[in-house]
This record gives C-alpha cells, sequence and structure tokens, in this order.
C-alpha cells in the first residue's frame, strides 16, 4: 500500500450525512492506518469529474495505486474510476465505504467497474492485503487496529 493514495470524494454529504461522515472517518483512518495520502475531493473544487487540474494533483503524489471511496457510486465514483484506469492508474474501489443513492442498482455499477478493470474490495480485504505485504516492524499492530470496528 506504500504505492497507493485514497481519494474520498464527498459527492453524496448532503444527501445521507450520518453515513457520509463515517464513511470519511473510515477513510481517513484508513490511510492514516496505511501512512499514504488521503485527498478529500467535492463539487465546491469541480472535483466530481478527472479534469486536468484533478489529474495534476493526482499525479503530483508520485501514486500508481488509486483507492476510491464515498460517493455516490452511480456519477462521481465511476467516472473518477473510470477516468484514472485509462490514465494507467491501478484503482481499488472500496464499496462498503462507497454510497450510491440508487442501491437496487449497486451491482450493476460495481460490476461495470470490474468489468473495466477496477478492483472493488471491502475495507477488511484492503486492510488484510496491507497485513501480507508488510514487513516493515510495528506496522502488523497498527493495521490490525483498523480491522476493530
Amino acid at each position: 500500500m506504500s504505492n497507493a493514495a485514497i481519494l474520498y470524494i464527498d459527492e453524496a454529504g448532503t444527501n445521507a450525512p450520518d453515513i457520509s461522515t463515517q464513511y470519511l472517518e473510515d477513510a481517513c483512518a484508513l490511510a492514516e492506518g496505511f501512512e499514504i495520502p488521503f485527498l478529500k475531493l467535492g463539487p465546491q473544487n469541480n472535483e466530481l469529474a478527472l479534469n486536468d487540474a484533478l489529474r495534476e494533483r493526482i499525479a503530483s503524489l508520485n501514486k500508481h495505486v488509486i483507492v476510491i471511496c464515498g460517493g455516490h457510486l452511480e456519477s462521481a465514483v465511476t467516472q473518477i474510476t473510470l477516468s484514472g484506469l485509462l490514465d494507467g492508474y491501478d484503482i481499488f474501489v472500496v464499496a462498503d465505504l462507497s454510497l450510491s443513492s440508487d442501491q437496487q442498482h449497486e451491482t450493476v455499477f460495481f460490476d461495470r467497474l470490474r468489468s473495466c478493470g477496477a478492483h472493488i474490495v471491502t475495507r477488511k480485504q484492503l486492510v488484510f492485503e496491507a497485513i501480507a505485504q508488510n514487513t516493515e516492524q510495528g506496522a502488523v499492530p497498527r493495521l490490525h487496529a483498523l480491522l476493530d470496528p
């Protein structure tokens, strides 16, 4: 996970503030636990699509793996994921930290992203993969702490 950054898309905050706040806190905790950069994106900076300014901001992180969470899954999460894949990033979408206003079709959204090359994972899967890949002394207990609700 050292070659990763987390992008939290805050498009959904006004529609589901309680869930959005919890997802934001969980995404921040992952970034802290993995010791990787965290970017919160939102409509206030026109960051709900991967435009040139956002591309430059992400490129400046010098990371190849992008972990995406937040919402809305059917709009900004999908658009940024697909654009990131086209730009050559390895994209992980955290399913249990992604919000949709159209829950009836969540499976369709995730299937589309998966078929285009995104990795659809859960928060726990990310943590377990980081534990398996980490050889840094003292890191494993810090990562295990991320598994506690």
